[in-house]
Order: structure tokens, then sequence, then C-alpha cells
């Protein structure tokens, strides 16, 4: 049946239109941000049942809970009741599992999704680690998903690490507790399910049967062993329809594996690839910035972007002096337009700790999505917290206890405890000064630990916790200097604050944000802050994207290509305005990807690549139809289209045709426009010219 019929509404655009009306055999939509991926989904839903299919036949599988209940909703006001099942793809898999459990009589294993108290005791009772914090048990549990999402195999385990410890034992451990609990927690119900799929005849044939038709959102953050799922259940003429963009992929930590749309075709022989690519969210400028940025990846799809919108949109960076005074300027960007829809998004949810403080002492409304208390509770900030109250309480054995092995001195044990037995409470710091004479120590660990005990000493007389920081992070040999969770606690610590203060407000932050009083309690407040993975899905008027440094974002323990599609999801989420901030004493290695030279620090916003300004417009409009440039590449050639920001020129010289952004070739002068010439003709003479 000839399906095309089903899509002549008015509201899907042309590579719209094409998608939904292929309802045969496998195919992948890829879809630039803001490009209506749900709308096509849904009108292809809709194609489906008007042909005949039974509603029943139909399962579409989302991301999140939230993300299913919407789709269904929406769904059943734009086309009526129904009964097609919209769920995640946990969601599936626990129904496999049952059901498998109840056509074999074997019991199901005892579902355990709270598995936060035998996270910790296993790092209490296998790594030794007496007090482990929420941020450590959220890594532990992040690489448990990590290692059974992507079925990584003994060695592989071997390699990871969880904090300081090496994750196999840990994850061994827990496999066995479980085991012994006949239990099973979110990643087993995919693990049972596969294996039933896979191993299960009569499972594998019931759910092909009952879901004929397939549908996946969202389909780049989907794991290997999701992928593997799917292709279980829609080979042998199953009908599969994925919607996803491997530039958004942005979940590596919970194992999302774009790679399998990449190879989409190898495993679906015969499945079709559509795209997307147009860009209804966001202005011409900021789509042709995103579009230049994202192809520094390698590995992914050719699209090209082009925005519906005809604004230019606006792309600001801004200088600032020195990343620590970023929350004043941040503040007076906001209060620029204080009713406009403004996100602030950041990397990691640390830096929403600053922010919250600054703007809520400016008087600035916000709102925040996600924020948790796991900075207060990682190892970085317990530290600072003991080696502060040390400090202050030199004759405190048990703080010492806790931080000595974390100061690069290499003192032995039996040293610490020999001098925690013989501390001399004359003195005004009754245990370094027993340390820095013991005959368990040779002459360089005690001229070394005396100058521990001197910065320390000149710590707790000036008693300014931002200079106490700064020793911290410079000089006292604190394994973690380079954490990025220092910034942070000295982003917090104001000039005149002492040591007590600081400790004190680290307290009343944490109990503020737990209790969800830190919002200025604003539920319609026109700022909202939020990471970055928050913020996927959303979009704003206005976007500032704050701290995209070097260990940041990008971050160093992270893959390139990951980082980058981070960078990127963030400056699509902004409809109007995006704002970028220059450091002065911070490399942004993404901001040189995005502009090459940046403006001059000269301390005024610069525009960049105002596509609508006037010098732009008239360098634009020389590269017509017919015009001969030379490529530095690729030679002499004559530009055959000129649409948006996009040029396609042919070279006679190999007889290709090449695409380029018309805004990177003006700013670069990498196109050179040629006086009138055949192009023919003036191949002919260079080619004359080499022989």
């Amino acid at each position: 049946m000839n399906h095309s019929s089903f899509t002549g509404n008015t509201h899907l655009d042309e590579q719209q239109r094409a998608a939904a009306a292929d309802c045969s055999g496998s195919s992948l939509l890829l879809a630039v941000p803001g490009s209506g991926k749900t709308t096509t989904l849904l009108a292809r839903l809709e194609n489906l049942l008007r042909s005949g299919v039974p509603d029943t036949s139909v399962l579409v599988i989302t991301f999140t809970n939230n993300a299913a209940e919407e789709m269904k909703q929406r769904f059943r006001r734009q086309y009526g009741n129904n009964r097609v099942d919209f769920m995640t793809i946990n969601s599936f898999c626990y129904r496999v599992v049952c059901f498998y459990a109840d056509k074999t009589g074997r019991q199901k294993p005892e579902d355990l999704t709270d598995t936060g108290l035998l996270l910790r005791r296993i790092l209490v009772s296998v790594a030794g680690d007496s007090f482990p914090g929420e941020s450590d048990i959220r890594e532990f549990a992040q690489k448990i998903t990590y290692i059974k999402n992507m079925q990584l195999s003994e060695g592989e385990i071997e390699k990871l690490r969880i904090g300081d410890y090496p994750a196999k034992p840990l994850y061994d451990a827990y496999v066995r507790s479980m085991k012994a609990q006949n239990a099973m927690d979110y990643d087993d119900q995919l693990v049972y399910a596969c294996k039933f799929l896979e191993k299960v005849p009569g499972v594998r044939n019931h759910y092909r049967r009952k879901y004929p038709y397939v549908m996946v959102d969202e389909a780049q953050d989907t794991s290997w062993l999701q992928h593997r799922i799917l292709q279980i259940l829609t080979q042998d003429g199953g009908n599969l329809f994925m919607v996803g963009d491997e530039d958004q992929s942005i979940y590596g930590f919970r194992a999302a594996y774009p790679e399998a749309l990449l190879d989409f075709q190898r495993h679906y022989p015969g499945g079709k690839v559509y795209r997307l690519e147009t860009n209804y969210r966001s202005g011409k400028d900021i789509v042709a910035l995103a579009d230049r940025f994202i192809r520094h990846n390698r590995k992914r799809y050719d699209k090209n972007m082009k925005p519906a919108a005809e604004s230019s949109g606006r792309v600001r960076v801004e200088p600032v002096a020195r990343r620590s005074d970023q929350y004043r300027q941040i503040a007076d960007w906001i209060r620029e337009d204080p009713e406009r829809e403004t996100a602030v998004l950041y990397r990691n949810n640390d830096s929403a700790i600053p922010l919250m403080y600054h703007l809520r002492n400016a008087g600035i409304s916000f709102r925040n999505r996600g924020l948790d208390t796991l900075f207060f509770s990682s190892r970085v900030v317990r530290d600072v917290k003991d080696i502060l109250g040390f400090v202050m309480h030199p004759a405190d054995s048990e703080l010492f206890w806790r931080i000595y092995y974390k100061l690069n001195y290499r003192i032995s044990k039996n040293a610490v405890g020999d001098a925690v037995r013989r501390m001399d409470f004359r003195r005004e710091d009754p245990i370094l000064a027993v340390l820095t004479e013991s005959p368990l120590l040779g002459r360089q660990k005690k001229e070394d630990l005396q100058i521990l005990r001197d910065n320390l000493r000149d710590m707790r007389l000036r008693n300014n916790a931002k200079e106490a920081l700064q020793m911290i992070r410079t000089g006292i040999r604190y394994r973690n200097e380079k954490s990025e969770k220092l910034f942070v606690l000295e982003a917090l610590a104001e000039p005149a604050d002492t040591i007590a203060d600081f400790l004190q407000k680290l307290w009343e932050l944490e109990q503020m944000i737990s209790s969800g009083t830190g919002n200025l309690e604003s539920a319609d407040a026109k700022v909202v802050l939020s990471t970055i993975h928050g913020s996927k899905g959303m979009e704003y008027d206005r976007v500032i994207l704050v701290d995209a440094v070097r260990d940041v974002l990008p971050s160093s323990e992270n893959d390139r290509e990951e980082e980058r599609r981070i960078f990127y999801v963030a400056i699509t989420r902004t409809r109007e305005e995006l704002i970028l901030p220059d450091y002065g004493d911070c490399s942004s290695p993404f901001l040189r990807e995005c502009f090459g030279k940046l403006p001059d620090r000269s301390g005024k916003p610069k525009d960049v690549f105002r596509m609508d300004s006037k010098e732009f417009r008239e360098k634009a409009a020389e590269f017509v139809p017919g015009a001969e440039v030379r490529s530095r590449n690729f030679g002499v050639g004559v530009i055959r289209s000129n649409e948006g920001d996009f040029l396609e020129v042919y070279f006679p010289k190999d007889g290709k045709t090449r695409k380029f952004v018309k805004s990177i070739c003006i700013e670069k002068g990498s196109l050179r426009l040629l006086p009138r010439q055949s192009v023919l003709q003036r191949s002919r003479q260079e080619n004359a010219q080499q022989d």
C-alpha cells in the first residue's frame, strides 16, 4: 500500500513527510536539534494505524517514564484514544522477565531498586573506606550500569576504577551479594530480558508477534545492550523506526552507544536513513555556529543543519578577566533583560553552587533543575573540611589520621601513630611538633614537614578562608590540588570570611539545597540553572554557557567527541541569544574551535558571525552562482549554489562538487573570489603550468 496519502498534513515539511510516509522495513531518522522529531515520529505512528496496523501491535520506546507519558498524552490529544504501548525499555524488559517467570513457573528475582545501602556496605568492607560519601556511591552505581550495559569482559572490567579503587573486586562483591539475595536491579532487568529473548524461542516469538512494529525515540542514548534487545526483537522481518542524533549523544557515563546509529545499515541490511535538517528553534547565526562546531567530530553522519527562522539570533563572546569574576557579570547580563527567559547552563552540578550563592546575594530569583548535595559529600570537599578543621584544632588526632596520607609527604603509619601517642600539649601544634622531630623520619622529610607545619600555623593565625583555600591548592601538597572542586570552594569564600565562617556557610548551603529553599522560592522565575544534561529537550530565549574551560568542558577524563557533543547540545538550547564567557585566566578549547581567533579582549562584548551585518552581507553577496573562486586545497572552482550559510563549488580539476560554510570562508579567506574568467580556461592554464 502507498502510505504517502497519509502524510499530506501541511504542518510537516518535506523531510518530515518523507520519513513519516515510509512505514515499511527498518528506518533511522537523524534529527538535528529543534527539527520536530517527535512530531515526525507521531505522524508516522498515525500513518501505521491508518494503514490498518492494529494499535496493540505497536511498541514505542522512550528514554524516560515522563517522556513516555507525555508522548502518549500528546498522541491521544492529536489522534484520539488508542492502545499503543508507550514505555521505557526498562519497563518492556521487566515485562519480558515476568512473562518468562510466569510461563516457566520459576521464581522471578526480587526487585532491588534502591541499592544504596548495599553499595555503601561493599565500599566499607571491600575498599576499606570508612566514610563513603553519596558521590562515591553514585560513581559505584554508574560503573555497575556501564559494565552491564556494555557487557564488558573480565579483562575490560579490570581496567576500570571506582574512585581510588579497582572496580573489579567491588563489582564482583556486588554481583555475589545480588545473587545470594536472588535480587535484580534495573540493569539486571535488561540483562535477563536479553538472555530470555535470545535463548528462549517461546519468549522471543511471543514478543515478535505482539510487537511487529517498534519505534524508538532518543536512540542515541540507547546502550549496547538495549540495541541488542531491539535487534533481537525486530530482526527477521520486523518493522523498526529509530529516531535520534548521534551528535546529541551525551550519556556515555550511562553506557550510551551512538556507534549503533553509525552502524545502522550494517545491523539492518536494507535499512533506510532519513534526515531532518531544518532547525525550527534558533536564529540563523546560532544554527550556523552550532553546525560549524559539530563538524569537528569525525564519528558522525554528514548533516547540513539550516535555520527556518528569518531572524539571525545573537551570539556574544563576553570577555571575563578572571573566571572567579564571572558571577557579577552573569548577574549583569541577566539584568539587561530581567523578564527574558534565561538558562545558565554548565557541565557539572558543582558549577551551580557558587552561581546559586552569588545570584541569591544579588537578589535574582532562579529555579534549579536537578540540583543535589553530592558536592558537599565528595571526597575533595570532605578533605578540605578536615584540613581546615585540623588547622584550627591541631591537637585533633582523629582529623590528622584522616588527612595525613592525602598530603604527599609519604609519612609512615608507624610515624603518625608514634607522634599521636607522644603528642606534646604544651606546644601550639602538639602532633606536628612531635612528628617533625620523629626518630622514625629522615632529615628531608622532617624539613618538608616543618614547612607544612609553618604553613598550617600561618593559615591558623591569619584565619582567612580564601587564603587558606589557596594554600591548600598550592602549598601543602594536597593530592587533589588540581580538582575543580577547589575552584568552586574558593568561589564561595568571601574576602573577609574566617575559616569558621566558611565552614558554617558550607553547612548552611548544603541544608538549603537539600531542603529545596535555594531557589528564592519563585516557581515562575525567569532564570533557570541547569546542567547541560538536564537541559536536554528544553529550549530557552537566552542561554549563558559558563565554565566551558579545559578540564571541565572539555573534561580530560572523557571522550573528546562526547565532550564536543555536550557543548553542542548546550549551544542549541537557545532560541534568540547565546552568551559565551571568554575567561582571561583559563583556556577555552571549544571557543577556539567555534571561532578560530577570538575577538579582542578590550572589555567590550563582541557580536560574532553576524550574518545580517552590513559587512557580512556585502561580502556574501559576491559569492553568486557562476562566480569563480580559488580554494587553498582544491584549486580553482565555480560556485554552483549559494543557500543560507552554505556554498556548493564545482572543481573541474578532479570533477567533484564540494560544500563549504560561507561564513567560515569569509572569515578565514579559505575561498578567494577571482576576477571574471572562464574557469575551464583558468584550469587549463594551471595544468599547463604544472606540465
